[in-house]
């Protein structure tokens, strides 16, 4: 299958667009603005996220999902959250998909995306996969770890980074969510293992850690995804988005 076709309604790849960058502390204040002065959930939010995952893995694997086989590496947060969403939309559109999770550790909206992917067709499965367990999949979601980061991947979420890895280096595309698991999304380091990605949805606005050299090494092409906030919580952090979106809600960054 293709790898590289242009996302459809996107920024064509060969542009490069410039964008504002959002810390952490800066995402964690959208997010409370969001919810409190918005009233927009973080369900919802996840939503928006998960369609942006699915149509750019769609999109990475050739442009149909009808066939396509699909493996999410899930973590126990609001990331995880969001790359289940993407599977649950992409069973639904007709891939065949199997999620990994940290199931022990799931809480709150995770887990409730994991009991509704189990719903629509998604095989969700607590252990981690075998070496073997990859090899027929079209594409990988990566959606371990986002801006939740601290210190080096450890336990489950180590597990599931390293099956991302692997794929990788057996030429199956991984598709990170937001930064790729592991890379710290302010300073683009990596304090452990950490995914290398062969494009990265991230989310909102770009993360800092995305544009040095070593974040540009892990995520590979880039989009930047709408999840629908509005212009005026940016302005209230003083940060200007000019017209990012007025034409699709996925802008291709490189």
């Amino acid at each position: 299958m293709s790898s590289t076709p242009p996302v459809p309604g996107a920024t064509p790849p060969g542009s490069r667009v410039r964008v504002p960058t959002v810390s952490v502390a800066q995402m964690r204040e959208v997010d409370r603005l969001m919810v409190d002065e918005v009233g927009i959930s973080v369900v919802q939010m996840m939503e928006n996220a998960g369609r942006a995952l699915a149509r750019v893995a769609v999109n990475q694997a050739g442009g149909s999902a009808r066939e396509l086989r699909v493996a999410v590496m899930a973590g126990s947060g609001d990331n995880g959250g969001g790359g289940l969403a993407a599977a649950r939309r992409l069973a639904c559109w007709g891939a065949t998909v199997v999620a990994w999770v940290t199931r022990g550790e799931l809480c709150g909206v995770a887990a409730q995306q994991a009991t509704a992917a189990e719903a629509c067709g998604v095989h969700v499965l607590a252990e981690p996969p075998g070496a073997a367990d990859l090899g027929g999949s079209h594409v990988v979601l990566d959606a371990v770890l986002g801006c939740s980061l601290a210190g080096a991947p450890e336990g489950a979420a180590l597990e599931l980074i390293e099956s991302a890895s692997r794929a990788r280096s057996q030429g199956i595309p991984v598709v990170s969510l937001d930064v790729p698991s592991g890379l710290d999304p302010d300073t683009g380091q990596t304090p452990g293992a950490a995914v290398t990605a062969s494009h990265t949805v991230t989310l909102a606005m770009a993360k800092p850690g995305l544009l040095t050299a070593e974040g540009s090494a892990r995520s590979g092409a880039l989009t930047l995804a709408d999840i629908s906030v509005p212009s005026w919580v940016y302005v209230r952090l003083g940060i200007g988005t000019g017209e990012l979106f007025t034409t699709s809600d996925l802008v291709r960054l490189r």
